[in-house]
């Protein structure tokens, strides 16, 4: 053992009081206390709430589809494969903005297209709510990155916690959603659709994030959008 260690001089608390300000406690209040941060965060909390709404949802709903409802659920499941691979394909290809806003439209028009269908045109109603599911699963791998980019570094870790606990609103509404079926049949799928539409619009809202440092503080989180330094990632 280091003889420093036993050293009466020492203090265990000497490093903090050396610099007793340099370190700042931050909360989940430091994400609402910027005007631009503060739009971001909560743009950013709705897309998971809808996320979430939407991925149960359809997850849940299979046995309303035509068809064999266990092999409707299985297939529910496989698209999840090709939709997390193509996800990263288009993260790598076109950014982070522009697919997570066109595939939350594209599966918001197929949900809301696929109880319009006739009846006797049940394999299109099943297809389109799981080309929903495929466009859903894709975005809640998108929303991953692109939050974690756009919150600075010192606020990161509580804006993911917060975002994935506002997700949770979107988990317990889906089955209760599910249930107004009851009283009209396309009423599930016209809202899972209308939210998708709605939250893909408002991700046009948001910075891009790819190719660019990631900001570091709050400061630097706030004016993300206004700086257009080059990122730390290197495309080659």
């Amino acid at each position: 053992m280091p003889e420093e260690v036993f050293h009466d001089t020492i203090t265990l608390t000497q490093i903090e009081e050396k610099n007793p300000n340099e370190k700042k406690l931050y909360t989940f209040v430091d994400l609402f206390r910027t005007p631009n941060l503060r739009k971001w965060t909560v743009n950013i909390f709705f897309n998971w709430i809808v996320n979430t709404l939407v991925y149960y949802g359809i997850s849940l709903n299979t046995s309303a589809l035509s068809g064999n409802m266990y092999l409707n659920f299985a297939l529910s499941g496989l698209v999840e494969i090709p939709a997390y691979l193509i996800s990263i394909l288009l993260l790598n290809k076109f950014g982070r903005r522009w697919p997570l806003c066109l595939l939350l439209l594209f599966g918001g028009v197929a949900c809301i297209v696929a109880f319009f269908i006739p009846k006797h045109l049940g394999w299109m109603t099943t297809t389109l709510a799981m080309t929903g599911k495929f466009c859903i699963t894709a975005t809640f791998g998108i929303i991953y990155i692109f939050s974690a980019e756009i919150f600075p570094t010192v606020v990161r870790q509580i804006g993911i916690g917060m975002s994935s606990m506002s997700a949770r609103v979107g988990g317990i509404a889906a089955p209760f959603v599910n249930l107004l079926g009851h009283h009209w049949a396309p009423m599930p799928y016209v809202i899972f659709g209308g939210a998708s539409i709605a939250a893909g619009l408002l991700v046009l809202l948001l910075p891009e994030t790819a190719g660019r440092k990631l900001p570091g503080t709050i400061d630097e989180g706030e004016n993300f959008a206004k700086s257009k330094e080059e990122g730390i990632v290197d495309e080659d």
